[in-house]
């Protein structure tokens, strides 16, 4: 009998041809934005505010679950 795919091992199946093409947009837009110090700085400033919500879940995480957090709350 044939053990079932985990649902994030079809989700991978699924999706891995749009991560392929998404993948080279990504990389297209990085090559333009590292030619000028404004588009540069702007994509930089896009990931902020995923970088601050994982910072801040992980910190709630580690509140919840006792650990002890050694660095100062993100805001």
């Amino acid at each position: 009998m044939t053990k079932p795919l985990l649902f994030t091992e079809q989700l991978r199946a699924s999706s891995s041809s749009l991560h392929a093409v998404s993948d080279a947009l990504v990389v297209a837009k990085l090559m333009v934005a590292f030619t000028d110090r404004r588009v540069y700085g702007l994509a930089l400033g896009s990931f902020y505010h995923v970088y601050l919500a994982i910072e801040q879940l992980l910190y709630r995480c580690r509140e919840t679950d006792g650990r002890q957090v050694t660095k100062d709350r993100p805001d």
